[in-house]
């Protein structure tokens, strides 16, 4: 499967940060957005589409006159971090490889986030 990844300065073009503007925000987003991330030559930082996603979902949240602090909390109940529903399930399915579920569970999560993202996305850019 071929990724698009994206680096810093990719990121700070497209969502219009500097340097210091975006590893703050990368900063509120340790443990949100870390599997997003990969490591490129020399220690690069590379972000796949979920990770640019989640990076311009904060900086919307932003621009409604919110702390960087309230989006990122925001942005967390949307992705549903702590996922204790999905860990509910796995502890409801008896009979079954927990590491199996996890497996699935997360995966399923992260499609879910993903295109959650790229809705809001779309509905943004349809009501402007």
């Amino acid at each position: 499967m071929s990724r698009n990844l994206l680096d810093k300065s990719d990121i700070e073009r497209e969502l219009g940060l500097n340097y210091r503007q975006l590893r703050h925000r990368l900063s509120f987003l340790d443990g949100i957005i870390d599997e997003y991330v990969h490591e490129g030559k020399r220690g690069a930082k590379l972000f796949d589409q979920n990770g640019f996603e989640i990076l311009k979902r904060l900086v919307e949240l932003e621009g409604d006159n919110r702390t960087i602090k309230e989006a990122v909390n925001m942005l967390s109940e949307e992705l549903n971090v702590n996922g204790d529903d999905d860990q509910e399930k796995v502890n409801g399915n008896e009979g079954q490889s927990n590491d199996s579920l996890d497996n699935t569970l997360n995966e399923m999560a992260k499609k879910k986030q993903f295109w959650k993202l790229k809705t809001n996305s779309y509905k943004n850019v349809s009501m402007n």
